[in-house]
Formats: C-alpha cells, sequence, structure tokens
C-alpha cells in the first residue's frame, strides 16, 4: 500500500537537505525579498523607538538626534544606495572572471 501511494518520494528529505540545498529551491528569491524586508523594518523599528525615546526632549534636540541618526543611516548605506545595476553587474563581471563576447546573464562568457 505504502509503495503505491508515492510517499518513496520523501525517503530522500533530510533535514540535511534543508539546512543545505534550500537556496537553490524555487522559493529562494522569495526568501531573500524576506530577509530584505526585515532588515528594512528592523531599520524602521530603530527609527520609531528613536523617535519615542527623543520625544521627551526640547525640540530643538530631539530633531538634531534624528538628523543624526539620519545622517549616519545615510553614510553606512550610501555606497549601496549609490550603485547602479552597471556598476553591480561589473563587479560580479570581475569577480566571476566575464569576458566580454558570448552570451550569459552578465553579458559574456565565464571562464573558471
Amino acid at each position: 500500500m505504502w509503495e503505491d501511494s508515492g510517499f518513496e518520494r520523501y525517503e530522500g528529505i533530510t533535514s540535511e537537505y534543508y539546512t543545505k540545498e534550500i537556496d537553490g529551491e524555487i522559493g529562494a528569491p522569495y526568501r531573500r525579498r524576506l530577509d530584505v524586508k526585515e532588515a528594512l523594518d528592523s531599520l524602521k523599528s530603530k527609527y520609531y523607538d528613536l523617535e519615542e525615546v527623543v520625544a521627551e526632549l526640547p525640540l530643538d534636540l530631539a530633531d538634531n538626534a534624528l538628523k543624526r541618526w539620519v545622517a549616519r543611516l545615510e553614510y553606512i548605506t550610501g555606497p549601496l544606495r549609490n550603485m547602479g545595476i552597471a556598476d553591480l553587474k561589473a563587479e560580479l563581471q570581475a569577480e566571476y572572471g566575464v569576458v566580454e563576447g558570448a552570451r550569459n546573464p552578465l553579458g559574456g562568457s565565464l571562464h573558471y
């Protein structure tokens, strides 16, 4: 009865499969989007926590504290925010040894 029901498909799935192979699965891009959303939500949460803390300060001090936090955030994330797709493509091409000419997602042929 078990053989006829198709349960043999699950024999190869172990906890090791889930930890090592999950990035190659169909859901991996969705997982990355969730990771980005989580990072952004964490930053927003820190900002809102700071707003609550400085709410009791005089307006000019509160404004200064929030401006400082935002300035630090801009400093830290500036290079990433300013990186264009062409910059990222060039960086990946250099890292993976892509040679211009042949066709692949990075615009050349890969040489390992």
